[in-house]
């Protein structure tokens, strides 16, 4: 056989009588559904009157513009009969004309056609409505005859034209799903190979029989549902779309019928039947003969699938009929599919390596709200003929398994290109591979991937929404948002990212959905997208049913989509006045705020894992719970929130949550004033503790915050000034000081505290001297103010900004609180209008959230489990001896007022630490604090480390606008005395953290008054040691990573200038060694701040050296043991080496022997030297000395 006509002539002449294709049509107004049988002969004689109405146009293009039938098919075979390209159109509907108009204009331009085919009935109407239009109105229109006039009508000496293989046999316009159609050039080659193929992948014969509702204009209608039979000779029922999906058991009832082996559809065909078909129905259905039931055409849906299955199984439906396949017009239809009847089990690959183009199998989750992968459906391997490659769509270089990339196809099946588009056709399908000279690849658009020999499709290309680096996948946001609330249609949205990265949702509602119910079915939305997919939409539009642009096979047309969003040319449900908001006060769209807000758009935020995966660390966790109990009322165990590696998973876990008690009686933010609100005197006892602090050393910097920052451009200081002062009057900790009460502290709030300004100008010089002296002078808690704020002009265009605070007012969050604040009413003032700010909730209301914590059961349980976790000797932290070089001034002009040393851990060493996290499930903070533990250890020789970390308890009604001292130190303690792998430790730590946090409201003072530990001077209870990370991003975005560790660098996106960060003389350091870590840009850096009392200098800036080494080495080898972990980089090792080779030496009276001595006397019984098994402790070793 060498063409398709001749196969039809072929089946004409040995078997003229045998069914080709029977057509049911639905019940009319007869009542009486109708079948129009045609056989092998029929066929022919109907497809030869019509070549002979089309007469000599060989070449030329024919639109076929009928609504399914036989008409249809005898028109296709008579275009072939005539040399002439067939062009399938969506067939014009009457009714809503200037709907079916764009599609047929642009492919009647495009293809250049001069005739147009259509039934008797239709073409004198669609001949006059086509007048208006240029590319219509040229076109020679021929009306058809019915099927059983054309059967009877063709000159039987009439014989078909001949064509040659190669020659083009019609057009297929794409669906145009993401692009304006453009018309695939299919040869009777291609035709005949990619048939083949089907027929191979299925395992058709002259013995099946086939079932078909697909549109016939469609290529999986046309090709697969009716060429494919002819290729096979066996015979199918065909019926209309319309009628399917009016009635979709009609579909089931003619496989039942018909006693069909083989049919199939897209995905929504599946979940149509599922919806809306009865019991009853299901009842009467015999689907036993349905061998194979074929998917594809977009994206599978697992759920949908499994879903099918189980409601027709006992219809006689087996689960090993299910076939999803992959295809495309380029590639004529078939490009990959399974075995026929071949056992399936779930694909489960974790959802963040996706996101970063990586599929990693999963293991399905333990329980329903722990870590639940994403399933996938596997499409099997490529058909006889075809070969798939993927290819990095940017370098253009083959994957290996396991990467996501763009699917390229190659093979006869790949048709010749697109019809009169150089350009296009080139870039399409002309792509080549290394080592594959000579060979022509089709690229597709699509993405995947391959794992264990099975091709896997997770998307267009064109389609995925990129937020952050990210790869969001649009049907997994569309899926989520429609399962998430009943007034959604299903396959009715569309995710589409804006031309500047707003990432969009357009919905249709069901008719009975109306603009009173638009806010709960948008939050509902919001919610359900944000917590399976780790992506926070920027706008949910509602449109009515019908307003999704769809192609002729029911593919949401997205680019379409987002055309008409960007023009505002979508019929919304709610004016723009109406619309809600993405972050509105209260409940609605709180969890996507809650996100967003805590992780989702800081640039430090892209570690994987549930809430992790969404950019949120460890203390980021411990906020996002608090924020629920808080303002949603859902009180959920931070063990549980830090399991739910799935957000799905964690929005499923809060509707089983807890509900705290309203707090309706509680004041909200804004409902009293000054002078009607009685003061609170009481003081939380974080207060009470840095009261005390200064009591013991007056005036001590140790707990003074103080930040500058350079901002350049027109800057009005008077603006500034005034908006500091509005700051001040807002928020009642800056009007606070602190009485002395029968030797109690006793907190005053003043009515009004005139903010404490001071302006200077000068040099560099002058500068310095200034940054100094404002960050270190003393603050008075008994007289006030607590915070001041200067302004240094370097010229008319630079200026700095330093503003200091005690901490007893003033934390972390609360200066992010202010940051956003201040620049809010700056930007507010340049412009003219009133500030947006919310309001502002006074910090007393924190003594008494904690009174009520520490009157509940909570906290004596807290108490318990600290009391279990401090329970035996507590270590204190010794660093080994050593001699102290002389005070002096580090090269950033630092001295040891408050002595720090920095680190910055190279962007490579970044994205592998944040890689390992993601690797084991848990957070950037918690990989950090295990290496920090693990170099404790190394260094110092203790195997029983306390590390404390503080925490915001921002769990009060109205705590997120408050600004005040709510943080609270958390020991974690951490065991090493196993030696155990990095790996280990890690997912020790990670446990260690999530206990503590779990339980960190348990006020630290109490804690140690409690616990009593024994007291030395110069040092902290319990804790002498600690580590921290800042998130860089504010409440509202902008990144003060910089300031937040008071290095240099700029911050983003603040009050509208170009600002960064001027370092000021950091305080003393509150432990003997603190770590602070934030992500600056692509990279981690941290400060280590030092008592030079306890450790020196030069022992620092080794620690910092070792700890960049000992992560290098961490990352990289998990599985290696901690006292194997390199603490030296290769230069440093060679040092050591030729520094053996010298003479002993004595350095400032401290001998190696010596120092050796000490720690022998110190820990005589801790591990000096494990060789295997065998262990020898300092204490035996010096005796053996």
């Amino acid at each position: 056989m060498l063409t398709f006509s001749e196969l039809l002539q072929e089946r004409a002449r040995t078997r003229p009588a045998d069914e080709a294709f029977t057509f049911h049509r639905a019940a009319g107004a007869t009542g009486e559904p109708d079948a129009h049988r045609t056989d092998y002969a029929g066929l022919d004689r109907a497809a030869r009157a019509v070549a002979q109405q089309l007469g000599d146009a060989r070449g030329e293009r024919a639109l076929l513009l009928y609504p399914p039938g036989p008409e249809y098919v005898a028109a296709f075979f008579g275009c072939l009969y005539a040399g002439v390209l067939a062009v399938p159109v969506y067939p014009p509907d009457l009714a809503r004309w200037e709907r079916s108009l764009g599609r047929i204009r642009a492919i009647a331009r495009d293809s250049g056609a001069r005739l147009a085919l259509t039934t008797r009935d239709l073409v004198a109407d669609v001949r006059t409505l086509s007048q208006d239009f240029p590319e219509l109105r040229e076109l020679s229109w021929l009306g058809t005859a019915d099927a059983a006039e054309a059967e009877n009508s063709p000159d039987p000496s009439w014989t078909p034209v001949d064509v040659r293989p190669d020659e083009p046999a019609f057009l297929q316009y794409t669906s145009g799903s993401t692009a304006d159609p453009k018309g695939v050039v299919l040869t009777h080659a291609n035709l005949l190979h990619n048939t083949a193929a089907i027929a191979d992948a299925f395992a058709l014969h002259s013995g099946s029989r086939g079932a078909i509702w697909l549109p016939p204009y469609h290529d999986m209608g046309l090709i697969g549902g009716i060429l494919a039979p002819v290729r096979c000779g066996f015979p199918v029922g065909l019926m209309s779309p319309q009628d399917f999906l009016q009635d979709p058991v009609s579909w089931l009832k003619l496989i039942s019928d018909t006693r069909a082996t083989c049919s199939g559809g897209p995905n929504f065909a599946y979940e149509l039947c599922v919806r809306r078909t009865t019991p009853e129905q299901r009842a009467r259905l015999d689907l036993s003969t349905w061998e194979l039931a074929f998917c594809g055409a977009e994206p599978i849906r697992p759920d949908t699938i499994d879903a099918f299955l189980r409601a027709f199984e006992p219809s006689g439906l087996r689960r090993s009929a299910f076939y999803p396949c992959y295809g495309l017009a380029e590639s004529t239809l078939i490009v990959a599919g399974p075995a026929k009847g071949a056992k399936r089990s779930p694909a489960l690959f974790d959802r963040a390596a996706l996101t970063r183009n990586e599929a990693v199998r999963a293991q399905p989750a333990p329980a329903a709200d722990g870590p639940r992968p994403l399933e996938l459906v596997g499409v099997g391997a490529p058909v006889p003929g075809l070969d798939v490659a993927v290819v990095d769509p940017e370098t253009g270089a083959a994957l290996p398994d396991g990467r996501v990339g763009e699917i390229w196809v190659t093979g006869n099946s790949v048709a010749r290109g697109y019809w009169n588009a150089p350009e296009a056709t080139a870039r399409t399908f002309g792509a080549t591979l290394p080592g594959r000279p000579g060979v022509r690849w089709l690229r597709t658009g699509d993405l995947g991937f391959r794992s264990d020999g099975e091709l896997f499709v997770s998307g267009r290309r064109k389609d995925v929404l990129i937020v952050r680096g990210r790869n969001h996948f649009p049907q997994e946001v569309e899926q989520n948002a429609e399962a998430a609330h009943p007034g959604l249609r299903p396959g009715c949205s569309a995710a589409v990212q804006t031309a500047d990265g707003r990432v969009v949702l357009v919905a249709e509602v069901r008719p009975a959905v109306t603009p009173a119910d638009a806010p709960a079915l948008v939050d509902a939305v919001r919610a359900a997208v944000t917590a399976a997919c780790r992506l926070a939409l920027d706008e949910v539009v509602l449109v009515e049913r019908g307003s999704v642009p769809k192609t002729s096979s029911g593919k949401i047309q997205r680019s379409a989509t987002r055309d008409a969003y960007e023009q505002d040319t979508l019929p919304r449900l709610l004016p723009a006045a109406d619309r809600p908001r993405p972050a509105e006060d209260g409940v609605r769209g709180r969890l996507t705020a809650l996100i967003t807000e805590l992780g989702g758009v800081a640039p430090a935020g892209d570690a994987d894992g549930g809430l992790v995966e969404h950019g949120l660390d460890s203390l980021a966790v411990v906020a996002f719970r608090q924020r629920l109990e808080s303002d949603l009322g859902v009180r959920v165990p931070l063990a549980d929130l830090m399991a739910c590696t799935s957000l799905k998973a964690l929005a499923d876990r809060m509707e089983r949550a807890e509900r705290t008690p309203t707090t309706d009686s509680a004041p909200r933010p804004g409902d009293d004033t000054e002078a009607g609100r009685t003061p609170t005197p009481a003081v939380t006892h974080g207060e009470r503790a840095l009261w005390l602090l200064d009591r013991l050393h007056p005036g001590d910097p140790a707990h003074t915050i103080a930040r500058a920052v350079r901002l350049r451009g027109p800057l009005d200081p008077e603006a500034v000034r005034h908006a500091l002062q509005r700051l001040t009057d807002r928020h009642e900790a800056l009007r606070t000081v602190f009485d002395t009460v029968d030797g109690e502290p006793v907190r005053v709030v003043r009515p009004h505290q005139d903010l404490d300004w001071t302006t200077a100008t000068g040099g560099p010089e002058e500068l310095a001297r200034f940054l100094e002296r404002q960050a270190t002078a003393p603050f008075d808690l008994a007289r006030g103010p607590l915070l001041r704020a200067a302004l240094f002009e370097e010229t008319p265009d630079s200026r700095v900004l330093l503003i200091a605070v005690h901490h007893i007012v003033a934390d972390h969050w609360s200066l992010s609180l202010l940051a956003d604040e201040l620049a809010e009413l700056l930007a507010a003032a340049r412009g003219g209008r009133e500030p947006i700010l919310a309001p502002a909730t006074p910090h007393s209301r924190h003594t008494a959230a904690e009174r009520d914590y520490l009157d509940s059961p909570a906290a004596e349980d807290d108490w318990a489990y600290w009391r279990r976790q401090l329970a035996g000797p507590l270590p204190e932290l010794r660093f080994p001896a050593e001699a102290a070089p002389e005070d002096h001034a580090d090269a950033a002009g630092r001295t040891d007022t408050g002595p720090v040393h920095d680190v910055e851990l190279p962007a490579r060493l970044t994205a592998d630490i944040e890689r390992c996290a993601r690797d084991h499930g848990t957070t950037v903070f918690a990989t950090l604090l295990a290496a920090f533990c693990a170099l404790l250890h190394r260094t110092t020789g203790m195997d029983d480390l306390v590390v404390g970390t503080h925490v915001a308890d921002r769990t009060w009604p109205g705590a997120d606008t408050a600004v005040g001292y709510s943080l609270n130190t958390v020991p974690l303690r951490v065991g090493l005395t196993d030696d155990p792998a990095f790996r280990t430790l890690l997912q020790r730590t990670a446990g260690v953290v999530t206990e503590a946090l779990e339980h960190h409201r348990f006020p630290f003072g109490l804690l140690v008054g409690r616990l009593a530990p024994e007291r030395r001077p110069g040092r902290t209870p319990l804790v002498q040691v600690s580590f921290g990370m800042y998130r860089g991003g504010s409440h509202a975005g902008a990144d003060l990573a910089p300031a937040a560790l008071n290095v240099p660098g700029p911050l983003t996106a603040w009050a509208g200038h170009d600002a960064e960060t001027v370092p000021v003389t950091p305080a003393p350091a509150p432990f003997g060694l603190s770590l602070t870590m934030a992500k600056v840009g692509d990279r981690l850096r941290g400060t280590f701040a030092y008592d030079h009392t306890q450790v020196t200098r030069t022992t620092v800036a080794r620690l910092a050296a070792q700890f960049t080494h000992l992560l290098r080495h961490a990352v990289a080898a998990p599985d290696s043991s901690t006292s194997a972990l390199s603490l030296l980089g290769e230069e440093e090792c060679g040092v050591v080496v030729a520094g053996g080779r010298g003479v002993v030496a004595s350095v400032g009276g401290v001998s190696v022997h010596g120092v050796f001595e000490g720690v022998a006397a110190a820990w005589p019984g801790r591990v000096a030297v494990r060789d295997g098994e065998r262990v020898v402790s300092y204490g035996e070793l010096d005796a053996w000395a």
